[in-house]
């Protein structure tokens, strides 16, 4: 054998210890993404067909194995028509090219259990499906909530999606069915992350008020109730969104629990005073036996109309640790100054 072979082998068996030793895993979440609406007109695109809209915030995703964001409305052609009407409900339908944005910038998944997936009925909800698997991106909570899989450094990760009305098996409000499903799910996976879309909106809806919560008469769900029942259930990892605001994360058993991340894009059909437009990426590294080793928030703001970029005040920070101990002063997680959880080991 010649010194060639031997050099080979050797670079093998280095790349390959490296792998293995390399087992941690990050999962990067964000909140609600509108990335611009072409209804009811095209004033509230983004300029470039929205190719600058995750500049600011990219490099947060290129180093994270998964990255998930709820997807807040349509992704559908201007041959959809708004199922939306009355002076308090709003219809948003991104241009298809956004699907490709949205993959571009490094998400893999998104979900679309939320009161703005169907805000074009049935046929925007069908082509929203089919443009963001065909810019290489899973769903979670459809119609038939199917759970999906992404398969990293040989461990599997299950991904659920849930949301205060049902048209299907993915109410927050149905408890019973929710845990069943958790239970069935965790069983097909090494590791589950739960989403859940519910709570009342606005600026001052940043506490979790461990009761049903209503807005303009409709009923939300009871966030805290639904989130503690799927980590009985073995759900690993709850991400909430919804209220359009951060709320407190805390620590339940052994599951780790975002509330709300609050908005993360929302190009000039959100409302961004005040609470709404300060946001954060959650970062969360696994070891190789899928415990939580780490978790970070990137503080984000919302600027130029609703575009995110880190927010060097770190106001996220600060008002997570506010949350943490106004509602849960034994559960809460805290952050240090930049940004990292102070989890007890």
């Amino acid at each position: 054998m010649n010194k060639n072979y031997f050099k080979f082998i050797l670079i093998f068996f280095y790349i390959f210890n490296l792998n293995i030793l390399n087992a941690e895993i990050t999962l990067s979440f964000v909140g609600d993404v509108m990335t611009g609406s072409d209804y009811p007109d095209r004033s509230y695109l983004p300029p470039n067909e929205g190719k600058d809209i995750f500049k600011n915030v990219e490099n947060y995703f290129k180093n994270s194995d998964i990255n998930f964001a709820n997807l807040e409305g349509a992704i559908a052609n201007t041959n959809t028509q708004s199922s939306k009407r009355g002076k308090n409900s709003y219809s948003f339908r991104m241009p298809p090219y956004m699907a490709n944005r949205i993959a571009e910038a490094g998400f893999n998944i998104v979900a679309v259990a939320n009161n703005h997936s169907r805000d074009f009925g049935d046929k925007g909800y069908k082509q929203t499906q089919e443009y963001v698997q065909n810019a290489g991106m899973k769903i979670i909570g459809n119609v038939l909530n199917t759970a999906s899989f992404i398969e990293i450094k040989n461990k599997k990760i299950g991904f659920l999606a849930f949301y205060y009305f049902s048209y299907a098996n993915n109410s927050i409000q149905d408890i019973v069915s929710a845990k069943a499903l958790v239970e069935k799910t965790k069983k097909e996976c090494d590791f589950l992350v739960v989403s859940f879309h519910g709570g009342a909106e606005g600026g001052n809806m940043y506490r979790v008020p461990k009761t049903t919560e209503m807005f303009y008469g409709e009923n939300r769900g009871d966030v805290y109730k639904f989130a503690r029942a799927v980590s009985d259930s073995g759900a690993d990892l709850i991400i909430g969104h919804g209220p359009h605001v951060l709320r407190a994360m805390e620590i339940y058993n052994d599951s780790f629990i975002a509330y709300s991340l609050g908005n993360f894009v929302g190009y000039k059909q959100f409302s961004l005073a005040g609470n709404n437009g300060i946001s954060a990426i959650l970062q969360i590294k696994l070891n190789d036996n899928l415990k939580i080793d780490s978790a970070k928030v990137i503080p984000i703001k919302l600027i130029n109309g609703g575009i995110p970029a880190v927010d060097g005040s770190k106001e996220a920070i600060n008002k997570l640790n506010n949350y943490a101990d106004l509602d849960f002063p034994n559960s809460g997680v805290k952050f240090n100054s930049e940004g990292e959880a102070i989890l007890k080991k």
